[in-house]
């Protein structure tokens, strides 16, 4: 089964959880549950360990961060798309569940214009449009935290393109996003364009935990779900679409295949982005065709 992955249905929903190898010293295919597992609110209510399982409902404890005491962090990711940005703020205690941190959303900041790659030909605007968010999440992070926030900027397709057609471009326009981050009293981690596969992969990571596909949270523990419960994501963006799924037996396409671990699983999938067929950039080949037809 597939079920699609819009722009709507990854920035809504009931609860988030992100890798824990997001905040590690790379943010490298784990970066955007984006891309990359983004942009969810509410709280997921883990098993906290040695004691009941914790959240709403009858026989439950209270928030694992209270039973436990583990400390509250926090964590930021600029998803800059093609048509626009956005900005998330998280917060998660230490603990992980099966090597897997889960986190709930405390911020969600639209950048004002267009996304980051449409500004090429004035790359110092691209690090200027993020400052409005930047002060907004300052705002809702201690302060006494604020310099062990791990940030980062990951951007998808519209700078993947602008990378192919001006390489210098796109450079400097990475470069000055990154330089106004790193005036922030934040831990900067990186500002880099993510592959096609990674954006999918967190597609199809965001879809299936929305739908409850990696665990199954039963009276007192959390079960392991069959493959056959597992759901492909086709992601339609501004420029590019995504398809990811787990193939049946060992078919995997080399360069194109991943090996995920969530919740102490490791899931093999199969990702392929489709440059220059998101929406923006399918509009403008079929005004292009439209042209050519009536010229003749």
């Amino acid at each position: 089964m597939f079920v699609w992955v819009g722009i709507a249905a990854q920035t809504s929903g009931e609860r988030t959880t992100v890798p824990w190898s997001l905040w590690g010293a790379e943010a490298t295919a784990q970066l955007m549950g984006s891309v990359l597992r983004q942009g969810f609110g509410g709280i997921f209510w883990p098993h906290c360990p040695g004691r009941a399982t914790v959240g709403p409902g009858p026989g439950c404890c209270s928030p694992c961060l209270i039973v436990c005491g583990f400390p509250l962090q926090y964590g930021m990711v600029f998803d800059a798309g093609s048509s626009h940005t956005s900005l998330f703020v998280y917060q998660w205690d230490s603990d992980k569940e099966n090597d897997t941190g889960v986190v709930s959303q405390t911020l969600s900041c639209d950048v004002q214009g267009q996304g980051i790659s449409s500004y090429a030909n004035n790359p110092p605007e691209a690090g200027n449009s993020l400052r409005e968010c930047l002060d907004k999440a300052l705002q809702v992070i201690p302060a006494e935290k604020q310099r062990d926030v791990p940030a980062y900027l990951g951007a998808t397709a519209g700078m993947r393109l602008l990378r192919e057609q001006e390489h210098s471009a796109a450079e400097q326009v990475l470069a000055e996003v990154a330089k106004t981050m790193q005036e922030y009293p934040v831990a900067f981690r990186g500002a880099r364009i993510l592959t096609g596969e990674e954006e999918g992969a967190y597609g199809w990571i965001t879809i299936n935990y929305l739908l409850d596909s990696f665990t199954k949270v039963g009276e007192g523990c959390n079960t392991h779900s069959l493959a056959a419960d597992i759901f492909g994501a086709l992601d339609l963006g501004g420029a590019s679409t995504q398809i990811t799924f787990m193939p049946e037996g060992s078919a995997l396409i080399q360069n194109e295949g991943s090996e995920l671990t969530l919740y102490g699983y490791r899931y093999r999938i199969y990702a392929h982005s489709y440059l220059c067929y998101g929406q923006d950039e399918m509009l403008k080949r079929l005004a292009k065709e439209l042209i050519v037809v009536s010229s003749c």
